[in-house]
């Protein structure tokens, strides 16, 4: 099964339309290629996948964002308890420069997409109803699989 064109999300819908789409949300502080990168690719996601319920993202210039119990970690999917609820991301994007000093652009514009689309597999996984994994390696997985076929489409991050 691929959790993101899994479609067991219409049976919680059926009934109903919510708002649906993605959107984002860049801290001002944002790097310019960090910013552009992610919109080629949530464009790129857009006509690929089904987003259902909106999903918004806030992509942060800080190095970490703080989780509800204070925990400081680089990125974050709110899996609300209610599917009356948007879930949101929450996602750092301030240590760019530094990636991009020791890796190069690509590796650096890469490592930051693959994470994003790990926590965009976590909205996949609410939206379907399906177990979250404490330790995302589903995520991880999916995330790093449809990047997969995202890169093989773009001649250049």
């Amino acid at each position: 099964m691929n959790i993101w064109r899994c479609k067991d999300w219409e049976k919680y819908y059926s009934s109903r339309s919510p708002r649906g789409g993605i959107k984002t949300d860049f801290d001002k502080g944002v790097d310019s290629e960090v910013k552009n990168a992610i919109k080629n690719m949530l464009v790129w996601l857009r006509k690929e996948y089904s987003f259902p319920v909106r999903l918004r993202i806030y992509i942060k210039e800080t190095d970490q964002v703080k989780a509800r119990d204070g925990d400081l970690v680089y990125d974050l999917f709110f899996w609300p308890d209610s599917r009356d609820d948007e879930p949101y991301i929450k996602f750092a994007a301030g240590d760019y420069a530094e990636r991009k000093k020791q890796t190069g652009k690509d590796n650096a514009l890469a490592t930051l997409l693959i994470a994003l689309a790990g926590e965009i597999t976590h909205y996949f996984q609410w939206l379907n109803g399906l177990e979250f994994d404490e330790d995302s390696k589903q995520a991880k997985l999916y995330g790093k699989k449809v990047m997969r076929t995202y890169f093989d489409t773009v001649d250049h991050l």
